[in-house]
């Protein structure tokens, strides 16, 4: 958890911090998957790994958990369930497409949680 805490430790949770904090624990499982998978420690996993990762669609990291052993019932597995939910926005409504605004959310957690990394953090894989 270092690893993910490092950049963020010193900053304030605003109102983005659950898309933040679904970004850093995306970030945890990426780690933990390509480390174990290529058998170096966490730290030593490249962000060029990690960038080529991302480009996965989130059933093929479900499988890679799955082949790491992990299933029902596992907290890594109800993360990965949590986070990788893609939020939808509601047009029904007539919510604005913009969280900025309206304070609704979408996409997955994880990715989307990355590039607020990327933006606030200055986060740079």
């Amino acid at each position: 958890m270092a690893l993910v805490e490092g950049p963020i430790g010193d900053y304030d949770m605003m109102i983005d911090g659950i898309i933040v904090f679904e970004g850093c624990a995306g970030l945890a499982v990426a780690l933990y998957l390509l480390g174990s998978e290529r058998g170096v420690d966490p730290a030593d996993v490249s962000g060029e790994w990690i960038t080529a990762f991302y480009t996965l669609p989130s059933a093929e990291w479900t499988r890679r958990l799955e082949t790491a052993g992990h299933g029902p019932g596992e907290r890594i597995t109800g993360l990965w369930k949590t986070i990788s939910t893609e939020h939808r926005a509601s047009t029904d409504q007539g919510l604005y497409e913009d969280f900025d605004v309206t304070f609704g959310r979408w996409g997955a957690g994880y990715s989307e949680g990355m590039k607020k990394l990327e933006q606030r953090f200055g986060l740079a894989l």
